[in-house]
């Protein structure tokens, strides 16, 4: 299997080469439906290669059609090949926009969000890409001297509404992550690695959530991280009166502070 998939991307590759990329896609159509069948790893490898093929002039549409062929047939296809097709059809635009015969003020609709607009509609359950191609997608409207794409409040609120949804999820997941490996170092003995980490969740300020349950979650970090500071420095008299926490976790943080300092202070070492 593994040579097979190797003989299609090369026979594929040659067959490109003698055909000349940008012709109609009818005329590869008898290796077009192996190519859409390979392995996802590699698809990627025979993308790669055809598409530094192809002259920026051209346009992708072969490479557009494998993708949403491999997505509507529910083959995995990587996040790297739609980024490389959608990379291949913004450098096309540009070309075409940057051509001085055209006039770029008739231009209404860019290849680059086209292709955008028709994967998003096959994609399942895969948020970060979502976003990513949205994010992209808002940005070459932006930079866009032509009309034609309307709505845009909408197409912001859905990207915030979109990306608000997962962030929250990656920066529990973050800040727990660096509590947690902060705690290894700690018992390992390496202070500064340890402070290094535990120091990250208390720089988010947290109080800024409107869930109430993310804000509980990200409370609780705040303060396993703010103790694991204080551990930190329980030996160091000077950074521990250098050392303050958000407002709302004093009550719980400024006693274990208070207590190291008085230790110290008196001469005794934890």
């Amino acid at each position: 299997m593994f040579q097979k998939s190797l003989f299609i991307i090369t026979i594929s590759l040659l067959t490109f080469v003698n055909l000349g990329l940008g012709q109609d896609v009818s005329e590869v159509d008898s290796l077009f439906e192996e190519i859409v069948e390979i392995s996802p790893d590699k698809f990627d490898i025979w993308l790669d290669a055809a598409i530094l093929r192809k002259k920026d002039s051209e346009k992708p549409l072969l490479f557009e059609r494998l993708i949403k062929n491999r997505l509507r047939n529910g083959l995995f296809t990587s996040d790297d090949a739609i980024k490389g097709v959608l990379n291949s059809w913004i450098k096309y635009d540009w070309k075409i926009l940057l051509t001085p015969e055209v006039s770029i003020y008739k231009i209404d609709k860019l290849g680059a969000v086209a292709f955008i607009d028709s994967v998003l509609v096959l994609l399942y359950k895969r948020p970060l890409l979502e976003i990513n191609l949205r994010r992209s997608r808002q940005d070459l409207i932006n930079q866009n001297v032509g009309t034609g794409y309307d709505n845009p409040m909408s197409n912001r609120l859905k990207l915030i509404t979109l990306s608000n949804k997962y962030r929250a999820s990656f920066v529990i997941n973050y800040y727990k992550s660096c509590n947690e490996l902060a705690s290894i170092y700690l018992k390992q003995g390496r202070i500064e690695d340890a402070e290094k980490y535990f120091l990250i969740p208390l720089s988010y300020p947290y109080y800024i959530e409107e869930d109430q349950s993310i804000l509980n979650e990200l409370f609780d970090l705040y303060v396993i991280a703010g103790k694991g500071v204080l551990k930190c420095r329980a030996n160091d008299l000077p950074m521990l009166k250098h050392t303050f926490f958000i407002q709302a976790t004093r009550h719980i943080l400024d006693p274990i502070k208070e207590e190291m300092i008085a230790k110290l202070e008196k001469g005794g070492k934890k």
